[in-house]
């Protein structure tokens, strides 16, 4: 072999070993790219999974709370007073039925044109539980101050149907007054509650 035809030889041999390095280097690298690429199929698919199973869940929590709302409940609001009817009844806890039982103990108006201290507070816990800028708590107390004077309203002693009252129709008016005016609830009060506080004056 001459000097010549070695020297080519060994080129040769240098860039088929170089060939076979880069075929080494971009299989490495192509095969990385399709794990990389299986990764995140898998991640995707995980993803899509958990955004379904999610959608699954809003509707299955939405039908929930769909039943739970009664329909049925009608609520009329004309001159100032408000008509509840329809079946069902507010869920708003223990307080809303021991409220209405207490008052239900009270003896209707004589007069069916004037109403008396039996309903004006029913319009006034009907007001109260339609009232939707108040929030649960607030109600809760409103509820209670209901109560009160329907309770208070039962009590013999004209001092401490007065005292109790009086304190009962202060906290309803600063409950009231944090709301805004077109409030149902604002609206309601205007006229209740200055009635209610007379008949006990």
């Amino acid at each position: 072999m001459t000097q010549e035809e070695n020297k080519i030889r060994k080129i040769k041999q240098s860039y088929e070993l170089r060939i076979e390095n880069l075929k080494d280097h971009y299989s490495s690298i192509i095969e990385g790219k399709d794990k990389l690429i299986e990764k995140y199929e898998d991640e995707i698919k995980f993803y899509r999974g958990l955004i379904e199973q999610l959608s699954q869940r809003s509707v299955v929590i939405e039908n929930k709370i769909q039943n739970k709302i009664d329909h049925s409940r009608k609520i009329d609001i004309s001159g100032k007073i408000i008509n509840a009817s329809g079946a069902g009844a507010f869920n708003l806890g223990d307080i809303s039925g021991r409220v209405a039982n207490t008052i239900n103990q009270l003896p209707n108006s004589p007069d069916p044109n004037q109403p008396g201290i039996k309903e004006l507070l029913t319009n006034l816990q009907q007001a109260i539980e339609v009232e939707t800028k108040l929030d649960n708590l607030d109600k809760d107390d409103a509820l209670e101050e209901v109560q009160n004077l329907a309770k208070a309203s039962q009590n013999g002693d004209r001092h401490t149907q007065t005292t109790i009252a009086g304190k009962s129709v202060r906290r309803l008016g600063r409950i009231v007054n944090e709301l805004p005016d077109t409030a149902t609830l604002s609206t309601v009060s205007q006229e209740v509650l200055p009635a209610i506080a007379s008949f006990f004056d």
